[in-house]
């Protein structure tokens, strides 16, 4: 008798399983054999960043793979387990990237005197780090003991030797100025360190802390006592003046813009003090606050946006950077759900996805070129300093500001039309992720800097985009990192790579 093989073609169903080391299934998955692992590991868990996916035989696999490739062609069945991705996070200055690792410990790379050189510290950084933070000059890093490492910019809080015992322990969470770190502490005290003008100076003796927010060059401490405590810059927030008195009980949320904070009391009032510019407007909208009831304040870099609870919007401060929002006040009276900025403009969302942009007249910026793009469907939005882009429910991307900051994405609109899953932003250029894996770019082209010697690895296979001033860094599912932009901002990887990989 004559015997038959199976005859198996691209559409033969294939059961995919991807599994924990344990051996507990993660997700399970029916795929034609034809198919690539692109909508299975779109069904991964987002909340566990980048999982990396062995085959059988122990080999890396990639949204990119075929099934085909991978499963025996007398299977029907294909497991795949999972495995930790080396990146665990990335953090970045200005001018630098610290990547910790899945094993706790930390590589960094960019600007050498910005936080790009770790070497005076490497050794206390191999291991046991849980959280890494930034201001745009130095990182400091939070260790599983509560012990706080520092590097970069010495002025700016890369050295942190002189409350080096005061570091050692209890560390929970780690604000910042742009040259001074605030640390807040388990017992609920503070430690700081940096530029003493920009808040990096003994702070005020004051209750135990429950959170702290920051301009420029000052700190405000919300204690548990409903109260407020600042010091820095006085030009920036750094005392309360005459509002004093407002902030000693009540406060529930405090805010900042680069130059003057804001603060949200219980009875639904709002205070606001620091620089003149971004306080512009305020005493006359102020009487407006108490039946308010603000849930949210958003800030350019000199005026802020208020959220209330009814969905309408109230502004002040500097006209120029947002501060007026006279033209478009019809459409900000109810339905907004969230606001947006960048240094010079605001963006409130509405429900349903429409998009109302105000501000950075100055600068001649088109906030209309976007037209009936922004009537409806964004879901997110991602800033430049001087543009935004906006990730709509259909994966496509609009954007609108500054032309040549990011505003304009005529010439890749083609590219973004097959769908995007993340956009990022750098000072002037965006980056966005495909569904399909793959990076698109545009902006200031020195942002975008060295794509081309990069493009070929950014066809696919791309999990997440990050970005310093100058720079990208994109995370792949193969277990690798490719950087491009400006070399001294980080946009070179090279031996940090090979560090990253070799876990040393």
């Amino acid at each position: 008798m004559e015997s038959h093989s199976p005859c198996w073609n691209d559409s033969t169903s294939v059961a995919v399983s991807v599994v924990w080391l344990s051996g507990d299934t993660l997700l399970s998955m029916i795929l034609d054999r034809g198919a690539s692992l692109q909508s299975l590991f779109d069904g991964l868990p987002s909340d566990r960043g980048c999982l990396m996916l062995l085959e059988p035989a122990g080999h890396l696999v990639t949204p990119s793979s075929r099934v085909a490739d991978i499963a025996p062609p007398v299977d029907n069945e294909l497991v795949l387990t999972v495995v930790a991705h080396a990146v665990h996070r990335v953090t970045s200055t200005q001018c630098a990237f610290a990547v910790t690792t899945s094993s706790g410990s930390v590589v960094s790379w960019g600007d050498a005197d910005m936080g790009g050189d770790a070497t005076p510290v490497q050794e206390q950084l191999m291991s046991n780090v849980s959280c890494v933070y930034a201001n745009p000059f130095a990182f400091a890093a939070v260790k599983d003991d509560g012990s706080v490492v520092t590097w970069g910019l010495a002025t700016a809080g890369g050295d942190s030797s002189t409350v080096r015992s005061q570091l050692s322990s209890g560390v929970h969470k780690i604000f910042s100025t742009r040259k001074a770190f605030a640390a807040l502490k388990e017992d609920g005290s503070v430690v700081t360190w940096g530029t003493a003008e920009s808040g990096g100076g003994e702070p005020p003796s004051m209750a135990a802390v429950r959170s702290i927010s920051a301009t420029d060059s000052a700190f405000a401490a919300l204690t548990v006592r409903s109260s407020v405590q600042v010091w820095g810059d006085p030009a920036a927030g750094g005392h309360p003046h005459e509002d004093s008195v407002d902030l000693a009980d009540g406060v529930v949320a405090v805010f900042g813009c680069k130059c003057a904070f804001a603060a949200i009391k219980h009875d639904g009032s709002v205070i606001c003090w620091g620089d003149a510019v971004a306080r512009k407007g305020f005493e006359r909208i102020r009487c407006k606050f108490g039946t308010a009831h603000v849930r949210h304040i958003a800030s350019t870099s000199s005026a802020f946006a208020a959220l209330t609870a009814a969905g309408s919007v109230l502004c002040w401060g500097d006209p120029l950077s947002g501060g007026d929002s006279e033209e478009v006040d019809r459409h900000l009276r109810n339905d907004v759900t969230k606001i947006y900025s960048n240094d010079v403009a605001f963006a409130a969302v509405k429900r349903g996805g429409t998009v109302v942009p105000w501000g950075g007249h100055y600068l001649d910026l088109d906030l209309l070129s976007a037209g009936q793009n922004l009537v409806c469907g964004v879901e997110h939005v991602v800033a430049t300093r001087l543009a935004f882009a906006g990730l709509k429910s259909d994966g496509t991307v609009v954007t609108w500001g500054h032309r040549n900051r990011g505003g304009d994405s005529s010439t890749v609109s083609q590219q973004l039309a097959a769908g995007v899953r993340k956009v990022c932003a750098a000072d002037n250029a965006f980056a966005a992720v495909t569904k399909s894996g793959s990076v698109v770019t545009w902006g200031v082209k020195d942002e975008i800097g060295n794509y081309c010697s990069a493009e070929g690895l950014l066809d696919s296979d791309v999990h997440d985009v990050h970005s310093t001033c100058n720079a990208f860094l994109a995370i792949k599912y193969d277990g690798s990192m490719v950087a491009w932009g400006g070399r001294r901002f980080g946009g070179y990887v090279g031996a940090a790579c090979a560090r990253l990989q070799s876990g040393k």
